[in-house]
């Protein structure tokens, strides 16, 4: 029928995240045509995209400006020292990067950025401290008035690579006592609430020290670690136990496997920091507690290698050990290539010959072999292992036991293993603080101002912002249609509205209680029962019991498998109070118990599960039974 002729009509539309299909049709259903052509259609259009890339972007940002914002406030806290020492020290750091030409006008007639003196150069600084570390190691040792440009670079060091913030909770955590005991345990709770949230079943107890144990095992091998874990860890669903293990010891893992989710590049290792951060977005709610677990394990794990060489020392030391190590590792590779290919000695070690005079005609990427994986940036170690697989393959070296030696570090990862990896992002600012209060005892006689500002020094350390406090400041913030902030809601105490906010007094300034308050308030919306009113959370006590008595009210149970019950609400007020207020979880067998226990004989009881979780213990969970 033709459109135009038709006094009423409807009009259909199909949305989606990437097209709107429309149809026209009169009251009986019959599709209208218009100007000879049916009035139906699509429209398509490219689909919107998540902002999660854009956040882990401002997220990487924001992380380079409080750097760059600790280290200046660093300078700001030796500079009047400095001054004495080094006028133009801080300067020349500053402008370190630059070509002379576009250095600052009167401060351009130098060659180096740190030692410049006749009695100590540059060059003798780094013969004398190859690594940063070796530097911290000397300043803990030191019993003498060392250089105050020396105890800068320490700090400045510690304060830019100051950690992770994954044992917060642990201030005294020491190099000396760190272990994966806490992060097993954790990670096993977080693993039983998973599954009874997510996989309808109960986990059997997992011997968490043997688990330990086994992760801890210097004498085994990453992938013997795996095996081993694998037979302690004995979960229905061998593949969730795989990729649980997977995730700790480092290798790839796949997360959508753990998570029963289908997300995008969901198969990755922790030690790549973008992939992360960027599947965080897709973890489940009730997951996340395990992710981060994971995490904690993960890096658990790592520092257990990182310090295996302290010998109850600081983390330095182990640095130190590592570094002595990487030489010894470089020699014996070097002795097995001339013994068993020299011919390829030059190639795998020196690369293509260029004749030209000018190192910059070397082009790095043509670069193989150990020249790849020591020059070329983001070499990875697992192809230079498989290069030095092929380079002894089909000769004698396989049986020599220094050969086999190398493979088996290989194979743990320890084998010229780089001091600077993404594994130091498993080391916590408490390791960092303790070097730091080392130097400061060892020097603060020499230097007393370094005690009147230790505590300023630790705060630049231990500084964090609790996500409920948000951006300190709304000078720049984004507003909203109504004039508002939209990501900032910071509230200042009374009287301190116009004081600049530090490291070390922002808890004076700040206050907590308000702008936790106003955190919450922003995030909460309306009821959609009783109009104006704030909703409940969801993980509210309140909630929660109506949430376990609205489960119960739907559970039926039989005597002769024939006629029905329900629970009547005294029965469940009953349930509610004797079992889920005592018990963790709820099962089948606890709930039978009960009517046991109160006279009633029943074959069948039907009930549903129950996905929410209570608080302080009370997880309402109800196993779907019959029989």
């Amino acid at each position: 029928m033709n459109l135009r002729n038709i006094p009423s009509y409807n009009v259909g539309l199909d949305i989606g995240t990437g097209s709107v299909g429309w149809a026209v049709t009169d009251e009986n259903g019959n599709l209208c045509h218009f100007k000879n052509r049916p009035t139906w259609g699509s429209r398509i259009f490219p689909s919107a995209n998540t902002a999660a890339e854009t956040r882990l972007k401002r997220g990487q940002r924001r992380r380079y400006d409080r750097r760059r914002q600790r280290l200046d406030l660093l300078q700001s806290l030796f500079d009047g020292e400095m001054t004495k020492v080094d006028p133009e020290f801080f300067i020349r750091l500053r402008q370190s990067k630059l070509r002379v030409e576009d250095r600052e006008e009167g401060h351009r007639e130098y060659r180096y950025p740190f030692f410049n003196s006749s009695d100590f150069t540059e060059r003798m600084y780094y013969q004398s401290y190859p690594t940063i570390y070796h530097l911290c190691k000397h300043l803990i040792e030191s019993d003498q008035q060392e250089d105050l440009r020396l105890i800068y670079l320490a700090f400045h060091n510690i304060v830019k690579t100051r950690g992770n913030f994954l044992y917060q909770d642990t201030p005294s955590l020491s190099a000396k006592d760190a272990s994966m005991s806490e992060a097993i345990e954790e990670l096993l709770n977080a693993l039983v609430l998973w599954a009874d949230a997510a996989y309808d079943f109960e986990i059997d107890e997992v011997d968490s020290e043997k688990l330990r144990k086994v992760f801890e095992d210097s004498s085994l091998t990453r992938a013997e670690k795996k095996d081993e874990a694998l037979k302690v860890l004995t979960l229905e669903d061998k593949k969730i136990a795989k990729e649980l293990i997977n995730a700790v010891l480092g290798y790839k893992a796949n997360f959508n496997t753990i998570f029963k989710i289908e997300a995008e590049k969901s198969a990755f290792s922790f030690d790549n920091d973008e992939q992360r951060e960027a599947f965080i977005a897709s973890v489940p709610d009730e997951g996340m507690a395990l992710y981060e677990a994971l995490q904690k394990a993960y890096s658990a794990y790592i520092l257990m290698d990182i310090i295996e060489d302290a010998n109850g020392k600081s983390v330095s030391y182990s640095m130190v050990a590592k570094f002595n190590k990487y030489g010894e590792d470089l020699k014996t590779l070097k002795d097995l290539v001339k013994e068993y290919c020299p011919t390829k000695y030059s190639e795998f070690f020196r690369g293509e010959h260029y004749d030209a005079p000018y190192q910059k005609d070397y082009d790095k990427s043509k670069a193989k072999g150990y020249t790849k994986y020591n020059e070329v940036r983001g070499a990875k170690y697992d192809d230079f292992k498989k290069e030095v697989e092929n380079l002894f393959k089909d000769t004698a070296a396989i049986s020599d036991s220094r050969y086999k030696e190398m493979m088996t570090k290989f194979a743990n990862g320890k084998f010229l293993r780089r001091l600077k990896t993404s594994d130091n992002g498993s080391i916590p600012f408490q390791l960092h603080l303790e070097e730091m209060n080392a130097i400061i005892d060892a020097q603060e006689r020499f230097y007393p101002f370094l005690s009147e500002i230790r505590h300023k020094l630790n705060s630049l350390v231990t500084f964090r912002i609790p996500y409920y406090v948000g951006p300190l400041t709304q000078k720049s913030a984004a507003l909203d249609a109504s004039g508002k902030p939209r990501f900032a809601w910071s509230k200042r105490q009374e009287g301190k509205e116009g004081e600049k906010i530090y490291p070390w007094n922002w808890e004076d300034i700040i206050d907590k209680g308000a702008s936790a308050r106003e955190f919450i308030q922003r995030m909460t919306g309306t009821c959609t029962y009783l109009y104006g009113e704030p909703v409940l959370p969801k993980c509210s006590l309140l909630y929660e019991k109506f949430c376990v008595l609205n489960e119960l009210n739907g559970a039926r149970w039989s005597q002769d498998n024939d006629k029905w019950y329900r629970f009547d609400a005294e029965d469940r007020l009953s349930i509610y109070e004797e079992l889920f207020e005592r018990y963790k979880s709820v099962s089948f067998k606890k709930l039978e118990d009960w009517l046991k226990q109160r006279g009633e004989t029943f074959h069948t009881l039907k009930v549903v599960k129950v996905k929410e979780s209570l608080s302080l213990n009370l997880v309402p969970i109800i196993f779907s039974k019959s029989f």
